[in-house]
């Protein structure tokens, strides 16, 4: 039995892996850019239709340096030795020297789609070719091809293929892309259906009883094929001879439940509106229950103003009738208006009608300043009115006195 170890030094290694994984993608990618660019020219090359044999074959020589005969006495694929029989021959793309089995043949096709591929960042219309040979037909062999070493074909045929895989949905994918546009159908009209329903019930005439059923109908056939397409995705390649893998099981699970979720919680709090019947009879009861308010209301209002044009008649009859006392402090007594205020002086006891009248002035102005300091906006008209009134009679009082004279 072994000693338990102590942990020695512990040291994370995380950013040089991130670091060094970095640079090696960097690398690839600017290798494969340069494999991208030298395939577009040596297709306007092969394609220009003004070039003989020797003139094409010095401007491909001019896009990359070639590999020294003399340095490569085998075929670095297969090891052969080359003879006279077993020629040499380079990659147009890379420069590398191998044996005519161990070179492959980009047809110009194929090198046309793939650079466009490549550049665009749209989805092919297409699949990609699965093989860029062009060995196959006879009308492939008249094409121009571009003669490539096995290590370029691979990197293009790999590209190619992810390519293809990246623009090319599985059958799980459209049906979750399907089965996610239904909900989220019903995410948008679900809480529009429960609106009008609650509006319905209210006896509001805010939406019609039959776009209301014409929506539930729409979301119960929503539910309906929410749960079809969730069990035909749970349900994917079980029958098939060969199975999904346990992690496209876990997935086709994972979608049944949330769809199921979904369901349960959207489908059992789908109300029912009411029925035609039913709906006349709230419009009614709620007709009613408006016009009570609204009768209320009127009573109220009424009421408010009668009392209101008792406290003014009032009022006035108390600014015109009072009797001449001394002027009590100024106090407010419910439903009666506002009092004089105190003062060191006394009323006189002259009989004359205009010192009796200036002594009303003087009271009504005092009303006035209470009711400003009160902030009774109403009661300061009021009492302002009754004022140039009074001021008026007083001035006919004292000419008929002067006439007199």
């Amino acid at each position: 039995q072994w000693d338990e170890q102590e942990l020695g030094a512990i040291r994370d290694l995380s950013m040089d892996f991130k670091l060094a994984r970095d640079c090696r993608i960097e690398f690839y990618a600017i290798e494969f850019n340069k494999l991208v660019i030298r395939l577009e020219k040596l297709l306007a090359i092969n394609t220009s239709g003004t070039l003989d044999s020797k003139r094409r074959k010095a401007q491909e020589k001019m896009l990359i340096p070639w590999v020294k005969n003399d340095d490569v006495p085998l075929c670095p694929t297969c090891g052969k030795q080359f003879i006279l029989a077993r020629r040499r021959h380079h990659c147009r793309l890379c420069g590398a020297i191998m044996c005519n089995k161990c070179s492959e043949f980009i047809a110009t096709s194929f090198a046309k789609d793939f650079i466009k591929d490549v550049k665009s960042s749209s989805e092919m219309s297409r699949p990609a070719p699965t093989s860029p040979g062009a060995s196959g037909s006879s009308d492939v062999e008249e094409e121009p091809a571009i003669r490539s070493c096995l290590e370029c074909y691979k990197v293009l045929i790999q590209k190619a293929q992810q390519i293809q895989d990246s623009n090319t949905k599985s059958v799980i994918e459209q049906l979750y892309k399907k089965l996610k546009g239904f909900m989220d159908e019903v995410d948008q009209d679900c809480p529009l259906y429960l609106e009008m329903c609650r509006s319905l019930r209210l006896g509001k005439e805010d939406y019609e009883l039959e776009k209301v059923n014409q929506l539930r109908v729409k979301l119960i056939q929503l539910y309906e094929i929410i749960a079809t397409v969730s069990k035909k995705i749970a349900s994917l390649g079980l029958s098939a001879d060969s199975p999904p893998s346990p992690t496209e099981l876990r997935l086709q699970k994972a979608i049944r439940h949330a769809a199921s979720v979904f369901l349960q919680n959207n489908l059992f709090a789908l109300n029912t509106p009411p029925t035609e019947d039913e709906y006349n009879k709230l419009r009614r009861d709620r007709q009613m229950e408006i016009e009570k308010q609204i009768a209320h209301e009127r009573r109220l209002a009424t009421e408010r103003h009668r009392q209101y044009e008792e406290r003014r008649q009032s009022q006035q009859t108390e600014t015109i009738n009072l009797p001449r006392q001394r002027i009590p402090s100024a106090t407010v007594v419910p439903n009666t208006g506002w009092l004089p205020q105190s003062r060191d002086t006394t009323v006189s006891t002259t009989d004359s009608t205009s010192d009796a009248m200036r002594e009303q002035i003087e009271k009504v102005k005092s009303y006035i300043r209470q009711a400003k300091d009160a902030q009774r906006q109403d009661e300061v008209n009021m009492l302002e009115d009754n004022l140039k009134d009074l001021i008026t009679e007083y001035s006919i009082q004292r000419e008929r006195e002067g006439s007199d004279l």
